[in-house]
Order: structure tokens, then C-alpha cells, then sequence
């Protein structure tokens, strides 16, 4: 080593300001981009359940595979019945409509009663003027122009 790899460094009074303690830079605050990260993942991961639930799920496991198949019940569809003549309905001889016109007075010659008033009668036709005897033409003479009186000039024209 040299002298001068030895000499110590001095520092004048000049150089003070360049080693002035300096206050340290605030950092900028992570939690926008962490939060704006945090929305990305959730929305991919809710914009792919949305398409690709069905498959999702059969991926991860559990469900059935393909369409789900319908099945009959067993036994037949139809079944005779134990009384084969069909349901008794009391009264059913019974006439009622034939009671009530017979309960009411006087009704065997009338016809069924009409709620609506009587149709309207047409009018008469309208009556057209007569045609004249003579045409129009016939009746008026020619106009004859009246004769004009004669004037004497204010002036005379120059020749």
C-alpha cells in the first residue's frame, strides 16, 4: 500500500452539508393494490364458477356424470277398478229444471223471457228534390253588353 491509500479523508467545512442527516421518504401505502388484487382473484374466480360451475364441480368431485335419466314407476299404469259400474251419484233422476218451470204460474205458453229492449225501426227514405221543367240554360237569355256613351277626349293624341 502507498502513502496515499493511508491518508485519512478530511472533511472542511464546505463538505458539512452533503452529510446533513436526511429525513427518511415515506413509503406509499400497499393496501390500494393488495385490495385491487384481492378484487381480481374473487371476480376470475366467481366469472368461472358462473361458466364452468357444472364442470367445476364434477372435477372436484361428487354429482352424477351426463343427464339424469327419468324412470317409470314400477307396475302398471292402469288398474281396473273393483266396481266396475262406475260411481253412484244420488238424485241423479231427479228432474229439477222440470220442477221449477212447473212451480212457476202461467208459464207453459211463454217463450223465454227477452231482457233486451225491441229492435229500432228504420227510417223513412229521404225525399229528393223534383227536377226542374226547364234547364237552367234555357231560362237565362244572353247578356247583351249596353252601348257605352260617347265621351268627348280630355286630350288629344299628337300625330
Amino acid at each position: 500500500m502507498t502513502d496515499s491509500d493511508t491518508r485519512e479523508i478530511k472533511v472542511t467545512a464546505s463538505d458539512a452539508p452533503e452529510f446533513e442527516p436526511v429525513a427518511p421518504v415515506a413509503t406509499k401505502s400497499r393496501f390500494g393494490l393488495k385490495l385491487v388484487v384481492l378484487l381480481v382473484v374473487v371476480g376470475g374466480g366467481a366469472v368461472a364458477w358462473d361458466r364452468y360451475g357444472d364442470g367445476l364441480m364434477l372435477f372436484v368431485g361428487g354429482g352424477e356424470s351426463g343427464v339424469p335419466l327419468v324412470k317409470a314407476a314400477p307396475g302398471p299404469v292402469k288398474v281396473k277398478p273393483e266396481n266396475p259400474g262406475g260411481l253412484k251419484v244420488p238424485n241423479r233422476d231427479k228432474l229439477v229444471y222440470g220442477r221449477m218451470n212447473k212451480s212457476t204460474e202461467g208459464s207453459e205458453g211463454r217463450g223465454p223471457e227477452s231482457l233486451l229492449p225491441p229492435p229500432e225501426q228504420p227510417l223513412p227514405k229521404p225525399a229528393f228534390p223534383k227536377t226542374p221543367e226547364k234547364p237552367m240554360a234555357e231560362k237565362l237569355k244572353p247578356a247583351v253588353p249596353k252601348p257605352t256613351p260617347k265621351t268627348n277626349p280630355v286630350a288629344t293624341v299628337p300625330t
